[in-house]
């Protein structure tokens, strides 16, 4: 899609993702809003990087494979990424948090690793800290995905 069309469809999407969140969260009152916020953060910012990361993987393919062009490539990835490519991610969260806790030599849910929970265990205060090593492991975890679900497609 090109053109003012392509915006409106990104927006109206946009809106119904964030929407959805905003049910999901009123659905769920044991998480505060900030809980939500920051848990959605690492979805929209782990989302940013699959995004780049699939425009590459579709120049890519196109290039490797001499088949299709960008665009059908780019298709492909999100319907990759968005059916096997979530049970990888799944799978992969609870490895690389298991892996951290181990060399931490803790349990899973007193780790700092633990995902979304961003408070100091001793103090109960926010910890940014916390926060980036949780959003530094999803980050890793969907570029995991994201180079299975190219191995799949090579």
């Amino acid at each position: 899609l090109a053109g003012s069309f392509s915006l409106v469809v990104q927006g109206v999407l946009f809106f119904l993702v964030v929407g959805v969140l905003v049910c999901k969260k009123l659905a769920d009152p044991s998480r505060t809003w900030n809980e939500f916020i920051l848990d959605s953060s690492k979805q929209f910012i782990g989302a940013g990087w699959i995004h780049v990361m699939n425009l590459a993987c579709a120049e890519s393919l196109e290039a490797k494979l001499h088949q299709g062009d960008q665009c059908e490539w780019y298709a492909i990835n999100i319907i990759v990424d968005c059916t096997l490519g979530v049970f990888i991610e799944y799978l992969a969260l609870h490895a690389l948090t298991a892996l951290l806790a181990m060399l931490a030599n803790v349990e899973v849910q007193e780790s700092e690793f633990a995902s979304g929970d961003y408070r100091d265990h001793t103090t109960r205060e926010f910890s940014w800290t916390r926060y980036v090593k949780q959003l530094m492991v999803w980050i890793v975890v969907v570029t995991i995905m994201k180079m299975c679900m190219v191995l799949l497609m090579i």
